[in-house]
């Protein structure tokens, strides 16, 4: 699939130890990224009914790709 965006690509290099959930055919998985209010991005992937989580940091990311931009207090969600 060829990415519809605009703009240089972004790509991060996990270490070889992540590991993808196992699980049984019928659960479904949400895979996301959080940033918390340091602004340290994690790779976040959730069972749908959240049961089930697994994250992976990813360090500062969001000023690697949008170099100068700092997110607000308010942007964040509890």
């Amino acid at each position: 699939m060829i990415p519809q965006s605009k703009g240089p690509i972004f790509k991060k290099v996990l270490p070889d130890t992540v590991k993808l959930p196992i699980s049984a055919t019928s659960e479904k998985w949400q895979v996301g990224m959080r940033v918390n209010r340091s602004q340290v991005a994690y790779l976040a992937i959730v069972s749908v009914g959240g049961k089930r989580k697994v994250e992976y940091e990813l360090g500062n990311i969001i000023a690697q790709m949008f170099p100068g931009f700092v997110m607000r207090e308010d942007e964040f969600i509890n």
